[in-house]
């Protein structure tokens, strides 16, 4: 009895040992949106929340995308798409724009600017290949921001409008001659029309992707037709 008792107890004795080793090893793996984390950044003496997705350690310095969201949304819209980025070796960064997206001109070039100040500064990011993608009243937005701020690499406008809000956007095309991908769906038919009339005022590289029945803005993502795809793509080559 006495000899299986102390059987017993070593066998105890050892489990629990094995069983804190593993808890102060912690999670053997991360999981794939490790690298997001909530931040502020301050517009006009705003501030604005944000989820910035760093870029993957030990890759050297990354190239960064802005991602602005559609009217009255938030900036959660662009989270699975921040992820992929994320595992495809880029920093991210989307905002809550003011308003919801409705503040008007000013205050959409001022958002995007603040995202792009607070890029810079990382020191995991490439300063010099940072773009951005809108969608909706966010792809106005982009255009405008990218348009007016020569170290803007690229931008990609999902559902752009030549006029949104107030927020107009062929002048600002009219001078943009840095790489531009547009896309649409065909029965967004405001936006597809849109987005045909911008690519022929383009007069820099450009590329334009209209889809059918994929819905509007960042409701692409959810329609299986490979927008991740089409995005990585032209990132990759632009940034």
């Amino acid at each position: 009895m006495r000899s299986e008792s102390r059987q017993r107890f070593s066998a105890g004795a050892l489990l629990g040992l094995a069983l804190l080793f593993v808890a102060a090893l912690g999670p053997a793996t991360p999981t794939a949106a490790a690298g997001v984390a909530r931040v502020t950044l301050t517009a006009e003496g705003q501030p604005i929340a944000a989820l910035y997705w760093s870029a993957p350690k030990g890759s050297g310095k990354a190239p960064a995308v802005i991602l602005l969201h559609m009217l009255g949304r938030s900036k959660e819209d662009w989270q699975s798409f921040g992820d992929v980025l994320e595992r495809s070796g880029y920093a991210a960064i989307a905002l809550d724009l003011r308003g919801g997206g409705d503040a008007g001109k000013a205050k959409l070039v001022a958002d995007a600017r603040a995202a792009f100040a607070y890029l810079s500064k990382q020191p995991e990011v490439d300063a010099g290949r940072i773009g951005v993608v809108g969608a909706s009243i966010g792809a106005n937005g982009a255009l405008l921001f990218a348009a007016e701020e020569p170290r803007v690499r690229c931008a990609a406008l999902l559902s752009p409008g030549l006029d949104y809000h107030g927020v107009t956007t062929e002048a600002a095309m009219a001078q943009m001659k840095r790489p531009v991908l547009l896309v649409a769906s065909e029965e967004d038919e405001y936006s597809a029309r849109s987005a045909r009339r911008l690519e022929r005022l383009a007069p820099g590289p450009k590329a334009i992707k209209i889809y059918s029945h994929a819905g509007h803005g960042t409701e692409i993502f959810k329609a299986g037709v490979g927008l991740d795809r089409e995005l990585l793509t032209f990132f990759k080559a632009h940034l």
